[in-house]
């Protein structure tokens, strides 16, 4: 296996893709697999730590946080400010405080693709989705009117309903 090396290009989506998934996991299993990583290292038998009387601790580091609340999102002539959540439990959703999934798409031809892995993550799994937010490129924009809104409404039978120009605070 080469060693690791400083990769100054943008990555591929699919890169991208791959460290997202690899970096979305709860704290539990992220603590084992960091743990198990510790361990297959062999950092207490490294004989050059131990030259230098360097010495790796498997315990996890703990500190004081917070968990900070995510930005509000605000559209239209920037005087509406939305909080998707409420809608979403007024309507029964159980809303999460953070995706299941996130993906990203360049242009018109991933839209279709993009809905397909999202259809597909949920049946492996066998759980659920109430909720997809699309964030498209600009207002009136041939990508909703053509692949989103079919794939949305009549491939996946998911109702969906335009919000106008959104822009982070």
């Amino acid at each position: 296996m080469d060693t690791p090396q400083k990769y100054n290009k943008k990555l591929s989506e699919k890169q991208t893709s791959s460290i997202i998934r690899a970096a979305a996991v709860d704290a539990s299993q992220r603590e084992e697999r960091i743990a198990q990583l510790c361990q297959q290292a062999g950092f207490d038998r490294d004989p050059f730590l131990k030259e230098f009387g360097l010495s790796v601790s498997s315990r996890m580091f703990e500190t004081m946080a917070r968990v900070i609340q995510p930005p509000q999102i605000m559209f239209g002539d920037n005087s509406k400010m939305v909080q998707f959540y409420l809608e979403a439990t007024q309507m029964g959703m159980d809303f999460p405080k953070w995706p299941d999934l996130v993906k990203y798409g360049r242009g018109r031809d991933d839209v279709v693709m993009l809905f397909n892995e999202i259809a597909n993550e949920y049946k492996q799994t066998s759980t659920s989705c109430d909720l997809v937010i699309v964030v498209l490129p600009g207002k009136n924009s041939d990508i909703y009117t053509e692949p989103t809104k079919q794939t949305a409404g009549f491939l996946l039978s998911m109702v969906h309903k335009p919000l106008g120009r959104i822009e982070r605070k």
